[in-house]
């Protein structure tokens, strides 16, 4: 096959970027793989051809609006397939929806309140330029990260049932793997000086989806520090922990690109977002033989059974239940190390290789409807 692959950005640091940089280089082997984007970061592009789409990355938005004008004009006769990621182009015949926008914008409102007038501008262009993407003829098939982006999809956008596909992320089981957690995990404990008598609970991502219940949250949870790894600037951070007196609770964190270490210096992984697609730092805790707390609002918690290897709260942000599923860790110190052993057998399964394999029948499937 030719296949060609339309991305914003491309690189192994998470999202989109990861998922196509995953894809192209297991079909690259038998395929002859084209990436159309606007930067790429490969330590391995042998095999790959990649095409620079231009666009404007002043913002988010100026990047997405500038980038699916001319993403939109890939040349088709070239390709048997041409597999979009989201707001790409209007012209493709898979898409992968990674967010539904507008599901997105409705629990960012419902959660955290009106919208400042320019993030509201940016839901108009966005959710705009998604009904574009996102109409019934826009694909031939859709693949959605997890059944919550199913359901948005169906519900949002009108697409029929019988042309999406549910092919969840896959997670790397080496790199993400509680044989780690004995080198890495005091390598990170020493470097912050964590204590060894307290449970160390994690959060990784944006701050804003999450933050304002943990930090109400952990301040309720005694013999408990907080991990929190953001590119959120640490003005918003810090104004809500001293918002509800948690401070000394929280070791606050720079993004980073060996994440890995840091949830083998954790007991839990607590994710009480209030809206995510997928969620890939679910599954790489999980892989990583840590327990989880999160809810439904999280496509990942498909891949947790409550009480099993994690718990699940009905909602997103109720700090009062949060704090009592974080409670449960601290008052049995053993629970983190039972339930982490299910969570890694919960996702040995859920590999790059399945994924790859999985949109690869669906390129097949396309392709012998054209027959």
């Amino acid at each position: 096959m030719k296949i060609a692959f339309i991305v914003h950005d491309y690189h192994r640091h998470g999202g989109h970027a990861r998922y196509v940089a995953e894809l192209s280089a297991r079909f690259k082997k038998k395929h002859e793989v084209h990436v159309y984007t606007s930067i790429w970061e490969e330590p391995n592009p042998e095999g790959i051809h990649f095409h620079r789409v231009p666009s404007f990355r002043w913002t988010a938005l100026t990047t997405v609006i500038s980038f699916i004008i001319p993403g939109s004009f890939i040349p088709f006769k070239n390709y048997d397939i041409v597999h979009a990621q989201g707001l790409c182009g209007i012209r493709q015949n898979i898409v992968t929806s990674h967010i539904c926008n507008k599901a997105w914008f409705e629990a960012a409102e419902k959660y955290g309140g009106p919208l400042p007038w320019r993030k509201m501008i940016n839901k108009w262009i966005i959710t705009l330029l998604e009904k574009m993407t996102y109409r019934p003829s826009g694909a031939e098939y859709f693949i959605a990260v997890s059944n919550r982006i199913k359901g948005d999809l169906v519900r949002e956008h009108r697409i029929p049932k019988n042309k999406i596909k549910v092919i969840h992320h896959g997670v790397d089981l080496s790199v993400f793997n509680p044989d780690n957690n004995q080198v890495f995990g005091i390598e990170i404990k020493n470097k912050l000086g964590l204590p060894g008598n307290e449970i160390i609970f994690l959060y990784v991502g944006d701050w804003q989806k999450a933050g304002p219940v943990l930090a109400e949250a952990i301040g309720k949870v005694d013999g408990s520090k907080l991990l929190v790894v953001t590119k959120t600037c640490k003005e918003i951070v810090w104004g809500d922990l001293k918002k509800y007196g948690s401070i000394d609770r929280v070791i606050l964190c720079e993004p980073t690109r060996e994440i890995e270490k840091f949830y083998c210096a954790s007991d839990v992984f607590v994710f009480p977002s209030y809206y995510d697609s997928f969620g890939m730092v679910v599954t790489e805790a999980m892989a990583s033989g840590i327990p989880v707390i999160t809810n439904h609002s999280v496509g990942a918690a498909e891949i947790v059974t409550d009480g099993l290897n994690g718990i699940l709260t009905k909602d997103p942000w109720d700090p009062n239940q949060l704090a009592d599923a974080m409670q449960k860790f601290v008052d049995d110190p053993e629970l983190s190390k039972r339930m982490g052993a299910s969570a890694r057998l919960a996702v040995e399964g859920l590999t790059w290789d399945d994924c790859a394999n999985q949109t690869m029948n669906v390129y097949k499937e396309f392709l012998n409807k054209k027959l």
